[in-house]
């Protein structure tokens, strides 16, 4: 599956964006997903258009002027996909608020559609695992961003990322993403501080010192 969803709107590439970009100012054509704790993503389509080239243009302000036929065809595909989602995962899901923000920016218009997706994620405990529909021959025409929530951050993922930073870990445009699964986890851990450890080890070690002097006394 190549998502088609990310075709649906055209425009030009205008550039690759920083590796520490923020989300919310990206101009690169790219689709985002902002992670919530409780599995919820709200998912962006963000396309570029060149304002200096005339067809760009022109494509650009047709959408600013009436973006209800590019929100529309998100909203039905995202729909869609999600639908085969929830019945690979057994989550249910929904897509809902579909919204469109239109700016320019230095010479560059950019179109962002975004939505709120309900369950993309599996949580476990601490844990948020990203798999479908990502991991069906997912190959992004742009470039494929993921911001886990404050907090989180990369645990694992089968996909080694082109970069990664504070905010976001990125994927580049083509590449083949079979078999994805990324797993994000809060940055407190589990485990017990090392001086604690330290001191509970150091007592167990010591109990079973004592318990086996116990045992060898009685044996004798």
């Amino acid at each position: 599956m190549t998502l088609a969803v990310l075709a649906a709107a055209g425009g030009s590439a205008v550039g690759p964006a920083s590796a520490t970009t923020s989300v919310d100012t990206l101009s690169e054509p790219a689709f985002v997903v902002d992670l919530q704790s409780d599995g919820d993503a709200t998912v962006s389509l963000v396309v570029s258009y060149d304002l200096a080239d005339d067809a760009d243009q022109q494509a650009f302000d047709q959408l600013r002027e009436d973006p209800s036929n590019l929100t529309g065809n998100f909203e039905q595909r995202l729909s869609r996909i999600a639908d085969r989602t929830a019945t690979d995962t057994g989550r249910e899901m929904t897509i809902s608020g579909v919204s469109a923000s239109v700016e320019t920016r230095d010479g560059v218009g950019v179109i962002r559609v975004s939505a709120e997706w309900s369950n993309l994620a599996s949580v476990s405990g601490d844990e948020l695992t990203l798999t479908e529909p990502f991991a069906s021959e997912f190959q992004p025409d742009r470039l494929f961003v993921i911001k886990p929530p404050e907090g989180y951050q990369l645990a694992t993922s089968s996909h080694e990322p082109a970069n990664t930073d504070a905010e976001t870990v990125q994927w580049t445009s083509g590449v083949d993403l079979s078999g994805f699964s990324t797993t994000f986890a809060t940055d407190s851990s589990e485990s017990l501080p090392t001086p604690l450890t330290t001191l509970l080890a150091l007592g167990l070690v010591s109990a079973l010192g004592y318990a086996g002097h116990h045992r060898l006394r009685q044996k004798q």
